[in-house]
């Protein structure tokens, strides 16, 4: 339902948003494309995520051919440095 609802909702995909709803629905964590954030992003998140108690999973995508290693790379950062497990 995820990837619906964030295609009919922007506001929906960002990752801070989403986790405060789910908190909101009695989750205990969220797993969505994090996609590449800055270092204030991810830490904004990682510190919301531990001080709710929650845990983030990073959906990340493998790279298609060469040319897509950069973007994979950059994404693991942002997954890494939001403290997110990467799946």
């Amino acid at each position: 339902s995820y990837p619906i609802r964030s295609r009919q909702d922007r506001a929906f995909s960002d990752p801070q948003r989403f986790l405060a709803f789910c908190r909101e629905q009695g989750a205990a964590g969220v797993q969505l494309p994090l996609g590449v954030r800055d270092a204030d992003y991810t830490r904004a998140l990682r510190a919301a995520a531990e001080g709710q108690g929650m845990y983030v999973e990073g959906s990340v995508r493998t790279p298609r051919d060469r040319a897509d290693v950069d973007r994979f790379e950059a994404e693991v950062r942002t997954a890494a440095a939001a403290g997110a497990m990467v799946v």
